[in-house]
């Protein structure tokens, strides 16, 4: 009886091992790459964002520069897309980490429906990250619409059981396409931070990220576009339709119905009694900045390297930014876990002088728990090599204590930038985190604008003397918050702000976790 119970766990196990291996194997047969040639890049002359816009572009001071404007405040960023997307007579290409299924979302994508259905060609390429929720109607969406076409990235392939899934391809699935892009015509791009949802447009969520947005026109955006087509013939993508099938006609016709009313209702308020960015800049009423700009993004192969020698285009180019700088360093990073790599390279520019400033999330406005613990065993070496660390306040976002950048009311910061000797500027996707470095697939602008960048960092020196901690030692060497309060004076926590005492107790086991590399 003995022999027969460990011959059929014998069989088991083997069974198990075979049924892995041959479901790994043949996951990654199905996923081997097979690049698509690159098209040519064709600019739609015939726009009337060309038209309307040319004269601005004409006066670059050289064929090298671009222009650009920021996008502020968060809902404009949002009435920007739609806006361009109803100027469309070519193309869109659009590139997001997430698109959530909310009012934003709908928004989005019923202002690409609509530009498809004119003739434009709209693709769209998204990361795998809540895909699964609505791919069937995705899917119809594309096959009403022939010239919208989806693709997603690094998809899982098993849609109904992608927990074993996950288990069988880690760390594979864990690396995901991070890159954020908006371009219209070839003429204008918007890359930054934001990902497409109501958090990140300040629409119907208590939950708002601070975060930041360009909008570019020259030629950078054909970097912009080399960068997308990169990704959508990489043979890392999948088409919407490999993945699932179609929604039948009641589920599909109840959420394009949603799509509808959704953009219906929310385009009168987003422009109720707000100057778009776009007619103003043909009015002249402001006026945009120039700069040769440096567009930088990791290859989509990087999900493939080996997370243990990390091939980071991105992570170089970064450190090389920040590394240029002479006087001053100002770091606005949503999550912040630098390394001993990224402690080593800050000390260096502390040894040779370097102001340096860093502008992160506290505990009450982090949004990933696992994430503060790591970063909170780094505050103490930062202040003692001399950094300048701030932590976000979360605030009542119905007070009424608007700011002109970031927004007081915001309650979380999720933006990613650099800002060098008040002359260089870095805007982005990337976060100082080995998630950023090593695992997820990133892009940036590096631009050099003395006016732009000045501009920038006063405001965000001004903004965190009365909306963030400014975090010192003790004379004992312990940690302390500098609170700013309304009459101007200061508050000293000396334990961490709006952390329960469980919390306390919890938040160092979560540092000793062998899981930074992850984070």
């Amino acid at each position: 009886m003995l022999t027969l119970l460990l011959n059929l766990l014998l069989f088991l196990v083997l069974s198990s091992l075979a049924s892995f291996f041959g479901l790994r194997v043949w996951i990654n047969r199905k996923l081997r790459p097979n690049p698509e040639d690159l098209p040519e890049l064709i600019i739609s002359q015939d726009s009337p964002l060309y038209k309307n816009f040319y004269g601005l572009l004409d006066q670059a001071p050289s064929p090298n520069h671009s222009m650009f404007y920021p996008l502020s405040p968060l809902q404009d960023a949002l009435l920007e897309r739609v806006k361009l997307a109803e100027q469309a007579v070519g193309s869109i290409e659009a590139q997001y980490y997430m698109l959530n299924d909310d009012e934003a979302g709908d928004i989005f994508l019923q202002a690409l429906t609509e530009a498809a259905q004119r003739g434009v060609k709209v693709r769209l390429l998204i990361d795998d990250l809540d895909v699964i929720q609505r791919e069937d109607v995705l899917i119809r969406l594309v096959d009403e619409f022939p010239n919208f076409q989806i693709r997603v990235f690094n998809p899982a392939w098993l849609r109904l059981i992608r927990k074993p899934e996950f288990l069988v391809r880690f760390p594979r699935l864990s690396r995901r396409m991070h890159n954020k892009s908006y371009t219209v015509d070839g003429i204008f791009s918007i890359i930054g931070g934001r990902n497409i949802g109501n958090e990140y447009f300040d629409l119907k969520h208590e939950l708002i990220f601070a975060d930041f947005d360009i909008l570019f026109a020259g030629p950078m955006v054909q970097t912009v576009r080399q960068e997308f087509d990169t990704y959508w013939y990489s043979g890392l993508c999948a088409d919407i339709h490999d993945l699932g099938s179609a929604a039948d006609d009641e589920k599909y016709a109840a959420w394009r119905n949603k799509l509808r009313s959704t953009y219906t209702e929310y385009l009168p308020i987003l422009m109720h009694d707000r100057d778009q960015t776009l007619p103003a800049l043909k009015r002249g009423e402001i006026q945009p900045y120039y700069a040769e700009v440096k567009v930088i993004y990791d290859e989509p192969d990087k999900i493939l390297t080996s997370v243990f020698k990390p091939d980071s285009r991105m992570l170089q180019e970064v450190e090389g930014v920040i590394n240029s700088a002479q006087q001053e360093l100002l770091i606005c990073a949503a999550y912040l876990i630098p390394s001993k790599h990224g402690i080593k390279l800050l000390q260096s520019l502390r040894d040779r002088g370097v102001k340096i400033t860093v502008l992160t999330n506290s505990f009450e406005s982090n949004d990933v728990m696992v994430v503060h613990g790591s970063y909170s065993s780094y505050r103490k070496p930062l202040l003692k090599m001399g950094v300048r660390l701030y932590e976000l306040k979360s605030h009542d976002r119905h007070a009424d204590n608007k700011h002109s950048l970031l927004g007081s009311e915001c309650t979380s910061l999720h933006a990613k930038a650099f800002f060098i000797d008040r002359h260089r500027n870095f805007i982005g996707s990337f976060n100082m985190d080995p998630r950023s470095a090593i695992h997820n697939t990133e892009m940036g602008a590096i631009f050099e604008h003395h006016g732009y960048a000045e501009m920038l960092t006063q405001e965000i020196y001004d903004f965190v003397e009365t909306q963030a901690y400014q975090l010192q030692l003790s004379p004992r060497g312990k940690l302390e918050w500098r609170e700013p309060l309304a009459d101007g004076s200061y508050r000293i926590h000396t334990k961490e702000p709006k952390m329960t005492p469980r919390q306390r107790r919890f938040l160092p086991l979560i540092a000793w976790l062998p899981v930074e590399w992850l984070l």
